[in-house]
C-alpha cells in the first residue's frame, strides 16, 4: 500500500523524490507521473541527442515541442495506463506504440 509520507527521500535529476515514491518502487506498485518523468530525465541525460522524453504532463496538454527526428515518449493514457510511442526504426509516417496492457507493440500509420 502506498505511503502518504511527503518527506524527501532523495533528489534525482533536480526532482525531489518522496518517501512515498521510495515505497512505490520497493513494493512494485503503479508508477506515477513524477517517477515516469524522473525515468525519462535519466534517459535524456544518458542520451542527450534523443528526441522526445519530455515531461508527460506537458505532452498531455499538447504543449510539447514536436520532435524533428526519431523519438521516444511515454504518455499517460488515463488512470494508471501508460504507453510509450516511438519512431525509432520506423518507416516514414509510422509510429510504434508499446502498451503493456495489450500486445508488445503496434505499428500505427
Amino acid at each position: 500500500m502506498q505511503s502518504t509520507d511527503s518527506s524527501v527521500w532523495k533528489t534525482v535529476c533536480y526532482t525531489r523524490v518522496l518517501q512515498s515514491h521510495r515505497d512505490i518502487l520497493n513494493s512494485y506498485e503503479w508508477l506515477d507521473e513524477i517517477l515516469i518523468n524522473i525515468g525519462q530525465k535519466m534517459l535524456k541525460s544518458q542520451f542527450p541527442a534523443a528526441e522526445g522524453l519530455q515531461d508527460c504532463i506537458i505532452v498531455g496538454d499538447m504543449t510539447a515541442v514536436p520532435p524533428m527526428s526519431e523519438f521516444v515518449q511515454v504518455i499517460l493514457i488515463g488512470g494508471n495506463h501508460w504507453i510509450a510511442v516511438s519512431t525509432v526504426g520506423c518507416e516514414p509516417n509510422h509510429v510504434l506504440v508499446y502498451d503493456s496492457f495489450h500486445s508488445p507493440f503496434v505499428h500505427v500509420k
